[in-house]
């Protein structure tokens, strides 16, 4: 929570529900799947502010009503991003 609040997210603002990994053994990718698939099911428009494409390609094939928001900071670059999803250097 510290570092999303340094990092400008609007914490203070609004509701949040801050959901971790159980274990750092847990695979990004799988855990954020699993995470999103869950919340597509639970809302009717979900959005996910992220920072790896990999993540965001993976997440829109199998849940492509989600909403995304890429994070143009540090990745893998192991992938890119289609165009057409919005882009923001931090929550400033």
């Amino acid at each position: 929570l510290e570092s999303l609040d340094a990092s400008g997210f609007p914490l203070r603002k609004t509701h949040i529900e801050v959901c971790l990994k159980p274990h750092k053994d847990v695979h990004d990718h799988q855990f954020k799947l699993d995470f999103m698939l869950e919340m597509n099911d639970k809302f009717k428009e979900v959005w996910l502010f992220e920072n790896e494409p990999v993540n965001i390609n993976l997440i829109e094939k199998h849940c492509p009503t989600t909403q995304f928001v890429f994070i143009d900071t540090n990745h893998s670059g192991k992938e890119e991003i289609g165009a057409h999803h919005p882009s923001i250097k931090d929550f400033k």
